[in-house]
């Protein structure tokens, strides 16, 4: 499973993406996909993909977390349909610890 993936590499990235984009429309009710599921990918094979989605799709682009950090992506039926993070908190703000 995901063996298409796992080839991915920073230099290869960019291909996949526009791959992807030109194979994979998913359409038609939630009820005929599979389950989506979860991968955590910070610090694997998969961070590129995720750091390339996140600076095409996002309005934001992809800045570089800073911090502890979870990066995943959500996949139904080996495609990517959402890219996730969560990072700490910063240790001190100013401005929350006189809130």
């Amino acid at each position: 499973m995901l063996i298409f993936y796992m080839k991915i590499v920073e230099d290869i990235v960019q291909t996949n993406i526009d791959t992807i984009e030109k194979q994979t429309q998913l359409t038609g009710s939630l009820e005929e996909f599979s389950p989506a599921y979860l991968r955590q990918v910070r610090g694997g094979d998969f961070e590129p993909l995720w750091d390339e989605l996140v600076q095409r799709y996002h309005y934001l682009g992809h800045k570089r977390l800073l911090g502890k950090r979870l990066k995943y992506l959500a996949f139904i039926e080996d495609y990517p349909i959402a890219a996730l993070s969560w990072s700490a908190p910063a240790k001190r703000l100013g401005a929350r610890d006189r809130y």
